[in-house]
């Protein structure tokens, strides 16, 4: 999904929480000319385990306007109860106009099937130092396989 078109206004990105952020930030800045330092139209929400206050909060957060839209809002967490993630679905639903959610998540598995079906899935292109080893560590597995049983030793 691209962040060209502002037609959808509720997302969810998987993978590390740092490491999304940044990349979200900069595309939101590329596409939208949006920047999140003192700016009063984007709020963060980090959570370890988002709760059903929490989703309280961020719901009332949401109901304000934006000085100068758009009005961003990054909601991260680890785990979140039924209860919280269902306290936000009608914010997901129908926000307000000039709205837009991200749920930074580490697995899409811990969202209900009733918010991720409100959410879009953004793929994050992060150019991590995990993909980077991963690269990096498949090209050593083939070299190995395809190498002699001598050489497989001093690999």
């Amino acid at each position: 999904m691209s962040l060209m078109d502002k037609t959808h206004h509720s997302y969810f990105l998987e993978g590390k929480r740092k490491e999304v952020k940044n990349w979200l930030l900069g595309e939101l800045k590329k596409k939208w000319n949006f920047k999140s330092e003192a700016n009063p139209d984007f709020m963060e929400f980090s959570f370890e385990t988002l709760s059903i206050d929490d989703s309280r909060g961020i719901k009332e957060t949401a109901s304000k306007k934006a000085f100068n839209p758009p009005f961003v809002i990054f909601i991260s967490f680890n785990f979140a109860t039924g209860e919280a993630q269902n306290a936000l679905l009608k914010v997901f639903e129908e926000p307000g106009e000039d709205i837009y959610f991200f749920v930074i998540i580490p697995n899409k598995e811990i969202l209900l099937s009733t918010v991720k079906s409100r959410l879009l899935s953004l793929r994050p292109q992060l150019d991590s130092l995990a993909t980077k080893l991963e690269s990096g560590l498949s090209k050593e597995a083939e070299k190995f396989l395809k190498s002699f049983p001598e050489e497989r030793l001093k690999i």
